[in-house]
C-alpha cells in the first residue's frame, strides 16, 4: 500500500481504512523503532483492550509508542510531539475507557542518537535485538585507560 507522503498520521488513517474495509474491528499501531519490544508486550496491549476502548503505551519522552483502539472509527491517531496527551484528550473528549500501560520494553524508541546510545548502554541482557547488535558494532570503541 502506498501513502500520499503527507506524514505518519495520514498514512495510518489510510491503513486503518484499509483494515476496516477488510472487516477488522480494532487496530493496534506499533512503530518499528522499538527494538526491545516482544510478543508478550503486544499480548498485554490486546488483553488490556478487552476492557478498554483505547490503550496507550507511552514513550519515555511524553509520546506514544503503541496505540490500540476499537472500533476503528473511534479516534484518529495523533502521533507526534506530546501525542500521549493528545490521545488521552481524545479519549476524554469522547468519554471513552482509556488505559495507559507503561510497558518498560516498549518505552525506548530510537528517535535520536541519544536513544541509540541508551539502547547500547542498556545492553541486550537476555533480549536478542538485531538493532542493538548493529549499533554496538557501529559504536566507536572507547579507548582503554
Amino acid at each position: 500500500m502506498r501513502d500520499s507522503g503527507e506524514g505518519l498520521n495520514p498514512a495510518l488513517a489510510l491503513g486503518i481504512a484499509a483494515a476496516s474495509s477488510e472487516g477488522a474491528d480494532s487496530v493496534t499501531i506499533v512503530p518499528a523503532d522499538l527494538p526491545l519490544a516482544l510478543p508478550e508486550d503486544i499480548e498485554a496491549i490486546l488483553e488490556t483492550g478487552a476492557t478498554s476502548e483505547i490503550v496507550i503505551v507511552p514513550s519515555g519522552d511524553g509520546g506514544t509508542n503503541a496505540l490500540y483502539f476499537r472500533p476503528l472509527d473511534l479516534i484518529q491517531p495523533r502521533f507526534g510531539d506530546s501525542s500521549l496527551k493528545a490521545h488521552m484528550a481524545a479519549a476524554e473528549e469522547r468519554g471513552l475507557r482509556c488505559s495507559v500501560v507503561p510497558l518498560e520494553r516498549m518505552m525506548l524508541d530510537i528517535d535520536t542518537a541519544q536513544d541509540a546510545e541508551r539502547l547500547v548502554e542498556l545492553g541486550s541482557g537476555e533480549l536478542p535485538s538485531q538493532t542493538l547488535t548493529v549499533l554496538s558494532r557501529l559504536r566507536p570503541q572507547q579507548a582503554e585507560a
